[in-house]
């Protein structure tokens, strides 16, 4: 018997509306794929030291850094569990781990995001619900995370930022299917994941309208906030992560933070300042959550800083929030401008074809800094005995291969230095202005590794060590102090042929291998001279 005409026709719909909607979700995976591994070049040094709380975790020694120090010297707790869980259960090293679940991660926050982008449509044009602008106008909206070629950099990076990426994109996807519980347990999952998400846990229930459900929300706020800052005091025996401390200034760094925020702005940010000036004439619930969201956000960035680290960070957190809701400008100029030409204007803005400003253009400077750091990490685990304490500024890499106990000169790992006084220093790097050279000394580490632990072309003496100025306010310091002109000594090491500098404790020669190491050359403060001689 014949199917009717009606209900082939219906079927054919069906099909071609899936169709519709798959293909430009394929093709949004594809650019990811594409582009990521175009800007892909390694994990970041940062990034190495959650590897190396993740390495403790497996190996049973706790949530540490050094086993026996119960330091959080981490922003990322969760990201840690997730890499340690995905790395037992995939049986891949934790940093192949992390960029696999990065991949992972980025690639479903994509698809939600898309879908999340289609359903925003629906609303604010339901005439059109059916049409496939729909679908373009959702692909255009979720290409703004690939027309920001810092988004691509971080996604890849090793760090916390597509877990955070991921939380936001389905925390979106549940408020608009309403469901406020599961909703309230993702940014509590956020919070674990960034502390200074815990705001937004706050302030997502301290404006909701219904009032029942504001109260259900404070109180599971209440015990979110007991459970994760009463843990984090119980095991780590502060508030707040070591991090906190160490990074905070007394100084206000607000006019840096505005740089910064002007910068991201030319960098393509513009466009999501539109998007929130949509928003806010927008008279939904959930459009006005994300407003108050992400301009509390940006005020706190604002206030905190310029981040060192780069790359926009914590603006780029956002984009999977913000992203979706560029359908509201389709929306905003739909009078004045039809929609098919709206799309081709966003296909040709700026902030759709960003990343080719940035494509080709190698970071040779930080490839030499991860050259290095991996190869001085990988000669300390090889040519020193496991009980050898390193003293060093980035503790990163060097820290991880080394597998060493670390002293973290700028504190991050360390809560005395953190908690120390910030230093005043024209030359300091943003977040990294604490030392102290007196408890530096009193822990007597056998390695000093000073500057930023880098190779030279030639073997550098005393003189020309302690005539340049570093950026680690600690360093200077290290070089007036008597105690560690008496007691140390610099040695070159020549690897790659260049030449890797450090300073050796006298007392310590015996945990230091050096007769693999090719005519390693040493110079004492009391020689004061340039003469050098071979280490016997």
């Amino acid at each position: 018997m014949r199917p009717p005409v009606g209900s082939k026709n219906m079927t054919n719909k069906m099909i071609f509306a899936k169709l519709n909607f798959f293909f430009p979700l394929l093709f949004l995976l594809l650019l990811y794929v594409f582009f990521s591994v175009s800007f892909f070049e390694s994990c970041f040094d940062d990034a190495f030291i959650s590897f190396r709380y993740t390495e403790n975790l497996l190996a049973g020694k706790g949530f540490v850094y050094n086993e026996g120090e119960k330091v959080e010297g981490t922003t990322n707790f969760l990201w840690v569990l997730f890499l340690g869980a995905f790395s037992l259960l995939s049986g891949l090293d934790i940093e192949t781990s992390a960029l696999v679940l990065a991949f992972l991660l980025s690639s479903i926050t994509v698809l939600i995001s898309y879908y999340v982008s289609c359903q925003i449509f629906e609303r604010v044009f339901p005439e059109r619900a059916n049409s496939n602008f729909k679908y373009f106008a959702a692909f255009f909206a979720i290409i703004i995370l690939f027309g920001n070629a810092n988004f691509l950099i971080l996604s890849l990076s090793g760090l916390e930022v597509p877990l955070i990426h991921f939380f936001l994109a389905l925390f979106l996807f549940l408020s608009i299917k309403n469901e406020k519980l599961f909703s309230r347990l993702v940014l509590f999952l956020l919070s674990l994941t960034r502390p200074e998400f815990v705001a937004l846990l706050a302030l997502n229930e301290i404006i909701e309208k219904d009032y029942t459900v504001r109260i259900r929300g404070l109180i599971f706020c209440t015990f979110a906030f007991f459970l994760i800052f009463g843990g984090r005091l119980l095991y780590f025996g502060d508030f707040f992560p070591n991090t906190f401390y160490a990074k905070t200034n007394a100084e206000t760094s607000f006019s840096l933070g505005l740089r910064e925020f002007l910068a991201f702005l030319k960098s393509g940010g513009w466009l999501c300042v539109f998007i929130l000036i949509a928003l806010l004439f927008q008279k939904e619930q959930l459009e006005r959550k994300i407003f108050v969201f992400s301009l509390f956000y940006f005020l706190y960035i604002i206030i905190l800083g310029r981040n060192s680290l780069g790359y926009f960070r914590f603006y780029i957190h956002l984009l999977p929030l913000i992203s979706p809701f560029l359908i509201l400008l389709f929306k905003f100029f739909y009078k004045f401008i039809p929609i098919s030409l709206m799309i081709f204007i966003f296909l040709l803005s700026p902030i759709s074809f960003h990343f080719f400003t940035d494509l080709g253009n190698p970071r040779e400077s930080v490839n030499f800094m991860n050259f290095c750091w991996k190869k001085i990490g990988t000669w300390l685990n090889e040519n020193t005995k496991k009980e050898t304490t390193i003293a060093l500024n980035p503790i990163g890499q060097i820290g991880f291969f080394s597998k060493r106990p670390i002293l973290d000169m700028l504190g991050l790992i360390d809560r005395t230095i953190a908690k120390s006084p910030r230093t005043q220093s024209k030359t300091r790097i943003i977040g990294h202005e604490k030392s102290n050279s007196e408890y530096v000394l009193g822990r007597k580490p056998d390695i000093i590794i000073l500057r930023g632990a880098l190779f030279y072309p030639k073997p550098l003496t005393i003189k020309e060590m302690a005539g340049s100025d570093s950026p680690f306010r600690g360093d200077n310091e290290l070089f007036r102090h008597p105690i560690f002109q008496k007691e140390y000594q610099l040695i070159n090491i020549k690897m790659e042929n260049l030449f890797f500098p450090f300073f050796l404790r006298k007392n310590s020669r015996d945990l230091v291998q050096l007769s693999n190491s090719e005519t390693p050359i040493f110079e004492s403060f009391t020689e004061n001279s340039t003469n050098s001689q071979l280490l016997r």
